[in-house]
Parts: structure tokens; sequence; C-alpha cells
């Protein structure tokens, strides 16, 4: 049997980044992240994890949403968005 990357599912809000409610404010505002966020997700790069975000986010604020990923310099290999 041949050693497979585990693939971890991540919720963006609340898991990686302090979770704001209100929609609107999720996007105008910058990510805060969750301490120990950056150095959680370096771990997991290094032993070759895919890293796979969702969030609940809807669709239409995807474009903002990499931004603000970006930005925060959280990286990733797939984001699914609009998880209810």
């Amino acid at each position: 049997m041949e050693n497979r990357p585990l693939t971890l599912i991540i919720d963006i809000d609340g898991l990686l980044v302090n979770h704001c409610g209100d929609l609107i404010e999720q996007l105008k505002s910058p990510l805060s992240l969750l301490e120990g966020t950056l150095n959680k997700l370096k771990e997991w790069e290094k032993k070759g994890y895919n890293i796979i975000l969702i969030t609940g986010r809807k669709e239409s604020m995807r474009k903002r949403t990499i931004q603000q990923l970006e930005d925060a310099f959280i990286f990733y290999d797939q984001l699914i968005m609009g998880i209810g």
C-alpha cells in the first residue's frame, strides 16, 4: 500500500480566522488570524498535506475571499464556497 498525503478539510471562519457573523463586514475587513494559524499551515505544508478550505461564504464572494486569504498569507490547494 503506497503512502498518500493526507487531505485536510478546514473551515475558514472560526478555525483559521476570527469569525465575523456579518457577511458584508467579512468582505470589507482584512482577515484576523487566530493564533498559530500560519505556523500550523506551514507544518502541514512541510508534511505534504493537501489543504482544502471550505466556507459558508457565497460563491459571489469568491474573488474577495481569495484576495483576503492571499493578503493574510493563507495558502491552500482548493477553496470550496457555499457550504451550509
